[in-house]
């Protein structure tokens, strides 16, 4: 079947429900809060290094993920 495909691009343009979706298609729970901290990160890390994320929100996502077990802990 032929047609469009879609996919997100994340950049440093990028807004909060790009982030959301993004993390729900791979099925990363979030908090609102910790969508704001990821996009804040997103937004710098694509400014520094002039291009795409490929892994990038992934990796901060665990990041961030991580940094809220051990203050739970």
């Amino acid at each position: 079947m032929l047609g469009r495909s879609h996919r997100i691009v994340i950049g440093k343009h990028s807004g909060f429900a790009a982030i959301t979706s993004l993390l729900s298609e791979l099925q990363l729970s979030v908090t609102a809060e910790q969508t704001e901290t990821i996009l804040a990160r997103v937004r710098k890390h694509a400014i520094e290094h002039k291009g795409r994320l490929p892994g990038t929100v992934v990796a901060i996502w665990h990041d961030i993920h991580e940094g809220s077990l051990v203050k739970g802990a």
